[in-house]
């Protein structure tokens, strides 16, 4: 009988042992899954931030590109009154359709605004509507005028930049 309860006491120290370490087991895997479920949602986290991050800087590439655009290309009111955005690539075809409409003939290499502004005090008068001009061409060359005062210094500008890059030097 002795054996018997000595049986049952060993079997029972062997359940609680057993119990404890399933309990420890269990609170070892508790915190260990935890720790990794926080791991994963830092790393979730961190990820979204990159997306966010990386999209925004697409978003503020493509703002400053549209700016870019934007500040390349000049709004003006075209020769018949209608306003209109011209981009850098326009400009030459429009700039000689201005030149030709104020009867002047210069290089779009060689011209400066002084050349322009001196012809237009020249010629002004006798196109004028007072002085028996018409009033559609007077206006017509008047809007060239304001475009060329407009897009010559951005003109200006571009070929200095060109030079500059190509390594000449104004006056070469």
């Amino acid at each position: 009988m002795i054996e018997l309860l000595w049986g049952l006491l060993v079997a029972g120290a062997v359940l609680v042992v057993l119990r404890l370490g399933a309990e420890l087991c269990w609170r070892v895997f508790e915190t260990s899954a935890a720790a990794l479920l926080e791991r994963c949602q830092v790393a979730l986290h961190q990820r979204r931030v990159e997306q966010r991050h990386r999209a925004l800087q697409q978003a503020i590439r493509e703002m400053e590109q549209r700016q870019l655009e934007q500040d390349r290309s000049r709004r003006i009111v075209d020769l018949d009154g209608q306003p209109r955005t011209i981009s850098p690539g326009e400009w030459g075809f429009f700039l000689n359709r201005c030149l030709s409409e104020l009867e002047l003939e210069a290089n779009l290499e060689s011209l400066n605004w002084s050349t322009v502004r001196q012809h237009w005090r020249r010629q002004s008068l006798a196109w004028h509507p007072d002085r028996g001009g018409s009033v559609q061409a007077w206006l017509r060359k008047q809007r060239a005028y304001e475009a060329l005062k407009e897009l010559l210094p951005h003109l200006a500008l571009s070929r200095s930049a060109i030079r500059g890059s190509a390594g000449i030097r104004d006056g070469e």
